[in-house]
This record gives structure tokens, sequence and C-alpha cells, in this order.
């Protein structure tokens, strides 16, 4: 097993959009590159674009795909809340981070309440366990990430890459204790592959800052 693998670290951004034509032109705006197109969840009734920023974390891109099933269950990223719905209707927005945990044991063990349960998943050749909310919502908003665990390889091995490279993170809240906190509880202030930030502010939010092929740019959120 490689040191790395012993510890969390940074697996993806994650991007909602009302359509992946919106989310396309949202990044190409913000970031002057064009993401390549990835694959569908049909468990979720999600479709996505993807690309690397860096050799083991990505950029994705998601909508809900309007020629699946809705799903029974709520869909991940708290994609069916009307607050959600309207926000994306104006524009695509940079919505939350997911952390990797080095083990299927972490996941178990975290707050059922802010994180929820692991759910297993698959596609393709692609195996994995993400703690989901029963109502499909994100833990304090998006500002904590949603913890993955990988039981095969991560796509990000074979996602194509644009020459985009993510350099930070930067985390507002009012509560920087807490947040701190809870970042602990999934090794995340301390990611082997990201720098992170807390600041105190009166809005939460965040900030990930990305080397570009035209320089350094910023995608905020909230």
């Amino acid at each position: 097993m490689a040191e790395n693998s012993k510890k969390s670290g940074f697996d993806h951004l994650v991007i909602v959009a009302q359509s992946l034509a919106e989310g396309v032109a949202y990044v190409q705006e913000h970031l002057g590159v064009v993401i390549p197109k990835g694959g569908v969840h049909e468990y979720m009734g999600t479709h996505n674009h993807v690309m690397q920023l860096g050799a083991d974390c990505y950029l994705e891109v998601i909508a809900i795909n309007p020629s699946a099933r809705g799903p029974v269950h709520p869909r991940w990223f708290d994609m069916d809340s009307p607050l959600l719905r309207d926000r994306i209707s104006r524009g695509p927005v940079l919505l939350t981070w997911i952390v990797n945990v080095p083990t299927h044991d972490m996941l178990e063990k975290l707050d059922s309440e802010l994180w929820g349960s692991p759910l297993a998943m698959s596609r393709d050749s692609y195996e994995w366990s993400f703690s989901l909310r029963e109502d499909g919502a994100l833990p304090a908003g998006g500002c904590i990430p949603t913890p993955i665990w990988w039981k095969s390889n991560p796509p990000v091995l074979a996602m194509p890459s644009v020459g985009c490279s993510i350099c930070s993170i930067v985390l507002r809240h009012p509560k920087p204790k807490w947040l701190a906190a809870k970042l602990t509880l999934l090794s995340a202030l301390n990611v082997y592959n990201l720098e992170i930030d807390i600041q105190e502010s009166t809005v939460p939010g965040f900030t990930a800052v990305i080397e570009t092929p035209s320089g350094i740019r910023e995608l905020k959120a909230f």
C-alpha cells in the first residue's frame, strides 16, 4: 500500500448545473478550458463531465439526467431540494468538495446525523461507498466535505487532463473551530494532496484556487 493511501486525500470538487451544457460553459468561462464528457449514474439519475485537477483528484460537473428515470430516493448533493434547483436555475454553482478516506471503517464510524450512512455504489468497473443522508442534504450545506471510500481504483486515473491543477481550498465559516473539529474527524485538515485554509466569516462558503493554462483562477461557492 502506498504511503498516501494510508491518509485521507482530497478527491474532487463538485459543480452542480441545471444541464451539462450550462456546466461545461461555466467551467470554460471561469477556468478557460473545456471539461470532457464523463458518464452516467443510473442509480442517482444523474450524469457528468470530469477532468483531472492533478494526478489523484478531479473536477466534476454534474446535472440531473433528463433521459433517466427519477430515483425513488433522494439524489446525492441535495439535487432534489427546491432551494438548490432555484439556485442553479440562475447558473451553475460550485457546491461542495469530496474527501477520500483510507478505510470503509472510517465511513461507518462517522456521525450519521451530519454525514448519513455509507451507501455502496458501482459504475462500470468502479466500486465505492459514499456517505449520504436520508434526505440527501449536504453536511453544513457543502462547506464540510462528503467522505468517499474507493473499493476499486478511483476513476481519476483514467480521466483526461486539460492542464489544470488545484492549489488550495479556502474555507469560510462563522464557527471556524467547530468546522476544524469536523474536518479533523475525516482527517481532512491535513489531506495529503491539498492545502486547506480556514477563515472566520459571517457567511459560510469556500473558494477553490486552481492553476490553469492561462494562470491562477478561483471558483467560489455560496
